[in-house]
C-alpha cells in the first residue's frame, strides 16, 4: 500500500489512514505538543448486502445504500499497533472518506464493530455484531457531493482501541435510518 511523498511522515500534521485507492482516511492528530503523526493502513474492508450471502471482500468499491429495496453496510478494520505513544497522546481522530459517488442524499453514521470478521468471508448472512447506538454521524452528504470528501470525528473510539479498552474490531458505515443514502466509495 502506498504511503504520502514522506513515507508516512507528517504533512501538515495529519496522518492518512487509506482505504486504500478510496480514499477512506482517518487522520489523527497525535502527540500535538512535539508536532508528531502517525499513519496507519487498513487491514481488511469489505461489504454486504443485508442478508444476502455474497461475499465483496475483494471488490474495488464498498457501497452504503440504504435505499428502500436494499441495504449495504461497508466494513473497515486499521491496525492501530504502529502508533506512537498512548491514547492520551491522541488530540483527535478523524475517519475521512471519499465519496465517489453519491445517488441519493444523507447521513453516514459510523459504528463501533463488536464482533470478530473475515474480509473474505463477510456477507450479508454473515456479518458482525455492531454498537447499538453510532459512535459518529457524517454531515449531510448531498446528491452533488461525489468526488468530495467528508471527515467524522472518532476520537473516543480510535483512542479505545490504542489503550485496549475497547476491543478493534473496526468500524461499519451505514446509513442513517431516516434517510436512503446511496454512496459509492473507492476501496483497496
Amino acid at each position: 500500500m502506498n504511503t504520502n511523498a514522506t513515507n508516512g511522515k507528517i504533512v501538515d500534521k495529519t496522518i492518512r489512514f487509506t482505504w486504500a485507492a478510496l480514499i477512506l482516511a482517518i487522520l489523527f492528530f497525535i502527540l500535538p505538543q512535539s508536532g508528531h503523526a502517525d499513519t496507519l493502513h487498513v487491514t481488511d474492508d469489505s461489504y454486504a448486502r443485508m442478508a444476502n450471502a455474497t461475499n465483496y471482500g475483494t471488490n474495488a468499491a464498498l457501497v452504503v445504500d440504504n435505499t428502500t429495496a436494499t441495504n449495504y453496510r461497508a466494513l473497515a478494520r486499521f491496525d492501530v499497533s504502529t502508533l506512537s505513544g498512548s491514547s492520551t497522546d491522541i488530540a483527535a481522530a478523524k475517519l475521512r472518506i471519499y465519496a465517489a459517488s453519491v445517488a441519493n442524499a444523507g447521513y453516514i453514521n459510523v459504528y463501533q464493530v463488536t464482533g470478530n470478521w473475515v474480509e473474505s468471508t463477510v456477507s450479508g448472512t454473515i456479518f458482525p455484531t455492531f454498537s447499538a447506538a453510532p459512535t459518529a454521524t457524517s454531515t449531510l452528504i448531498p446528491t452533488t457531493g461525489g468526488n468530495e470528501y467528508y471527515t467524522i470525528d472518532i476520537t473516543a473510539l480510535v483512542k479505545g482501541w490504542t489503550d485496549g479498552t475497547i476491543a478493534n474490531h473496526g468500524i461499519t458505515l451505514t446509513s442513517s435510518p431516516t434517510d436512503h443514502v446511496n454512496l459509492v466509495l473507492n476501496s483497496k
